[in-house]
This record gives structure tokens, C-alpha cells and sequence, in this order.
């Protein structure tokens, strides 16, 4: 089974080369595309002297857009979904692709480590992702915006792709769950670069809280098409 992981990468030039050689400790036959979503350094660069298989370099338009360019060219069955911060932990990977193989699931989200889960902000971003899966869905998630995730290609298609910015893995859940796929969150021993307290990173929460409620109001007509499409299992 071909297990094609994507990438989504912005400005991560001090950490790609090292999650490129975690991904390429997993155990399975895969292909790796990064897609460069307009970054100002040397990210795509890197990602092509470190093997990547594919490295796609489009203008800035944000995390959503970004998967949904990389899974567009990927050939795999499975995509497995990596943040490129990972760096050496990507090799952990593997816990979320073992569901999918056996059957267990359509779509895993990884649970990070409870050390690896604090950051400079006060979850508001986490919150009210969590809110709005349970108020579509009526399921509690423990990690709502986890970027690490395993998908069946099946599952992509039937919901008609992601979401844009940052509201897209809130998005790919509810969608998921509305329309019956089976949804597994795994704790996975990754981990990734924290946002801390400067101005910088209270802007980035403050785009983050609102590409989240934006997607969330604005995906009552997805809900409603995937349920009268028949996708529901």
C-alpha cells in the first residue's frame, strides 16, 4: 500500500531537513510531497537536497489550500497529514497510518503528548474548535486542531476536500463524522515548535481563532451537501 505523506510547509527552514529524515524512518513505501506555501527562505531548497519526492512551491494562500494541492498530485491510498516542525519525531508517524491499514479507522488524529501540549496562549483557538465539532457532530475531540493525521483517500473525496486557512482540520472532522466515516484519535509521540507569547504569536492565535470561527459558520452548506449527496455511510 502507497502511503504518500504531505507536507504543508511555511518558513520552516530550521526544521524540514530533520522531519524529512524522520519521515524517511517510517516503515512503509512511501512518497513525500512538500508544498511550499509562499515562504520567504530557503524551505523548498532544502526539502528538494533532502529527498523529497515532490516539492510543489505555491503562492501564499494558507494551510487548507496548501493539503489541498499536495493531495491533489499524491498518488497513495493513504495521505498522512505532517506539520514540517516534527522534525526527528516524524518517525513516530507510523502509530496513525496502523489503524487505516488494519481497517480500525478512515481517519486518525494524533494526540500529542500532555508535555508537548503547553503553549504561550490560553486554548481559546482549541476551544472553540472543539465547540464547533461537538455542535455539528455531537463528538468530543481531544485534539480538534491537530495538523498529524492519516486519512483514507475515500474519505477525501467523499467530503469534497478541505477547507481554507487554518480552520481546515476542524472542518475535515466534522465533515468526516457527518458523513459516517470512522474517526480515531491516537496518541502519537510527536512533537512540534510551540507558539510562545511575543506580539508575533499572539497575532498568529488571534488569524488562527478567526479562520476557525469563519469555517465554522460558513460550513453549514457543506454539512448539509454531504448528507444530501448520498456520502454518508
Amino acid at each position: 500500500m502507497m502511503i504518500s505523506v504531505v507536507v504543508p510547509a511555511y518558513n520552516e527552514h530550521e526544521r524540514i531537513e530533520k522531519t524529512l529524515a524522520g519521515i524517511a524512518a517510517l516503515p512503509f513505501e512511501t512518497e513525500v510531497i512538500v508544498v511550499d506555501d509562499g515562504s520567504r527562505d530557503d524551505t523548498a531548497e532544502i526539502a528538494e537536497r533532502c529527498g523529497a519526492d515532490t516539492v510543489l512551491r505555491v503562492p501564499h494562500g494558507g494551510k487548507g489550500r496548501a493539503l489541498q494541492v499536495g493531495c491533489k498530485v499524491a498518488q497513495g491510498t493513504v495521505l498522512l497529514l505532517l506539520d514540517a516542525d516534527l522534525g526527528d519525531s516524524a518517525a513516530h508517524a507510523g502509530a496513525l497510518v496502523t489503524p487505516l491499514i488494519d481497517g480500525a479507522a478512515d481517519m486518525t488524529i494524533a494526540v500529542l503528548p500532555a508535555g508537548s501540549k503547553k503553549g504561550g496562549g490560553m486554548g481559546l483557538v482549541v476551544r472553540l474548535a472543539r465547540l464547533g465539532i461537538r455542535l455539528y457532530t455531537g463528538r468530543y475531540t481531544q485534539a480538534p486542531l491537530s495538523g498529524q493525521r492519516a486519512i483514507k483517500r475515500e474519505l477525501l473525496d467523499g467530503i469534497g476536500g478541505f477547507a481554507e486557512g487554518w480552520g481546515a482540520e476542524a472542518a475535515l472532522t466534522i465533515l468526516a463524522l457527518t458523513a459516517n466515516f470512522r474517526v480515531l484519535e491516537v496518541e502519537c509521540d510527536l512533537k512540534h515548535r510551540i507558539t510562545g507569547r511575543s506580539i508575533g504569536d499572539i497575532l498568529h492565535r488571534l488569524s488562527q481563532f478567526k479562520d476557525v470561527f469563519v469555517t465554522l459558520v460558513g460550513l453549514r452548506a457543506r454539512v448539509r451537501a454531504v448528507k444530501l449527496t448520498g456520502a454518508s455511510r
